[in-house]
């Protein structure tokens, strides 16, 4: 098989949890004008499958990063799989273009941006609207994809194309339907109202995406989180619960499901939920503080000691009651809890 005309070779890096069928449909639209187009549809394999995607930046000359808002709110923790696609695209000198879904804003996501990462802005982006998808391909095709890259391509050994080929048809083989479609629209939107500040129509907005496709995933985690900072306390236990019946691997579903319990007075269940994200997340400091703060409030206080000494030991800011009420958006009822527990064993 001849290799590919590599102006014609593309590489879509987007995050599964915000954008899967977007990046899916402009992947079908590439491919059906004629491009050879790569975007991993599943899980990182275990093994050597990760270098073989990272391989795929380099035996392609374009590089399009679909962007919707949330997108890269995860590019700080460490070995986040998004990061390293843009950083290796950076690194081989790629011809880069942010595809920013709707409402995306650069602005709001500054924090997010460090290291090389801060040039991202600076590219020539295209703005993406779901109602004119179709006049932005056609930009997309006749402007973006016709700009050079400075590097060099790298061409796929012979012995992964097998491999990458089998990957490719996957992609291909899922159809995109409208309906999954407006989930995303709808999930989009309602982080960008929420962000803003706008929580009931943001609710709104999540309700509208469960209607379309109630296995999007995270589509109850967010209306839970949003319920949450409304105080409707049953309503986001009733999404939390949906949650991680649908993923028992969503460690943060269970940390929040467990502040909720917790909330409701129900520190035996709370208890249980924390024990399951340690399990998920073993020495999370996050979740390590709730364990504690729930062993105190079941009078367990010798194993919340232990607990507060050792998330004190890894972040002193966990002393500071302004920092679990803001940056970790815990509820009243468990920073009291906490500062009772600071209180009562002297830590």
């Amino acid at each position: 098989m001849a290799d590919p005309d590599p102006n014609k070779t593309v590489f879509i890096s987007y995050r599964r949890s915000v954008s899967r069928f977007i990046a899916r449909s402009i992947f079908m639209d590439l491919k059906a004008n004629g491009y050879d187009v790569f975007m991993d549809v599943e899980t990182i394999d275990s093994g050597e499958f990760d270098k073989i995607i990272l391989s795929q930046i380099g035996a392609r000359a374009h590089f399009l990063l679909v962007l919707a808002t949330g997108s890269l709110e995860r590019l700080n923790e460490q070995d986040d799989w998004l990061r390293r696609e843009i950083e290796t695209a950076m690194d081989m000198q790629r011809n880069i273009v942010p595809v920013m879904v709707d409402d995306f804003n650069f602005t709001e996501t500054e924090q997010y941006l460090t290291g090389k990462l801060g040039e991202l802005p600076r590219f020539n982006g295209l703005r993406l609207y779901f109602d004119y998808f179709e006049a932005a391909m056609e930009k997309l095709r006749n402007r973006y994809l016709k700009q050079p890259m400075d590097g060099r391509i790298v061409p796929t050994p012979e012995k992964d194309k097998a491999v990458i080929e089998q990957k490719i048809g996957l992609t291909a083989s899922g159809a995109t339907s409208q309906l999954l479609l407006n989930a995303e629209i709808y999930i989009a939107r309602g982080l960008t109202k929420e962000r803003r500040g706008n929580v009931e129509a943001a609710i709104s907005d999540y309700t509208k995406a469960i209607a379309h496709d109630p296995d999007y995933p995270d589509v109850f985690f967010h209306r839970a989180k949003a319920r949450l900072k409304q105080g409707d306390l049953e309503g986001a236990l009733a999404d939390y619960t949906e949650t991680v019946e649908r993923n028992q691997h969503n460690s943060n579903a269970f940390v929040d499901r467990g502040e909720v319990l917790f909330a409701l007075g129900r520190p035996d269940d709370a208890l249980v939920d924390f024990r399951k994200a340690n399990n998920l997340k073993p020495g999370d400091p996050p979740v390590l503080a709730a364990l504690a703060v729930c062993n105190y409030r079941m009078e367990h206080e010798k194993e919340a000691r232990r607990l507060w000494e050792l998330v004190k030991a890894v972040d002193a800011n966990y002393q500071d009651t302004a920092f679990l009420r803001e940056k970790l958006g815990w509820t009243d009822s468990l920073v009291e809890a906490a500062e009772g527990l600071m209180a009562k064993v002297g830590v």
